[in-house]
């Protein structure tokens, strides 16, 4: 089983094979990690990233979970944005890893309305933030806006529309 992986970039990352490629070859272990050049200094509790730029994230559900909570208990991450806190979007692609063992990730970018690609029934799937949303948070207590509700909701509607299946 391959480590959850974080990782900011400023590319355009229509292809989402090229975003998990960015990912596993540059990502952090965790959210923490990110922390010595991405915290908002107006808001400790903050991981911030450009406007210009997505965060990405992959893992299986329930590691991103666990670093949603880790980020939250450990690094104090309370909440993630932009550094101008432009509104949210959040697509994700289910990929199968691996067969044996059996390996399912998800793949997560968050961005600046209108800075990720379009979503297709080949490609990005998109998920439904509140209007205007500019942060999601680390919270786990049932808000919509929360990434662990994000991940477990991405896993029960995914419905079986994967993007990437491979030939093993």
């Amino acid at each position: 089983m391959s480590e959850p992986a974080f990782y900011i970039t400023g590319d355009y990352v229509e292809d989402p094979a090229l975003a998990r490629h960015y990912a596993r070859t540059w990502g952090y272990r965790n959210l923490e990690a990110m922390t010595s050049w991405s915290r908002d200094a107006g808001d400790r509790e903050r991981l911030v990233f450009p406007d210009d730029s997505v965060l990405l994230m992959i893992g299986e559900t329930q590691q991103l979970e666990d670093a949603c909570k880790e980020a939250r208990d450990s690094a104090f991450i309370k909440t993630i944005a932009t550094s101008t806190h432009a509104a949210l979007t959040v697509h994700y692609v289910r990929m199968w890893i691996s067969r044996i063992p059996y390996e399912v990730n998800t793949l997560i970018t968050i961005g600046a309305a209108g800075r990720l690609p379009g979503t297709s029934p080949k490609g990005w799937h998109g998920v439904n933030l509140s209007q205007g949303c500019n942060r999601v948070s680390t919270w786990d207590i049932g808000n919509p806006d929360e990434l662990p509700g994000i991940i477990r909701t991405i896993k029960r509607d995914d419905g079986g529309a994967w993007t990437e299946k491979r030939d093993f």
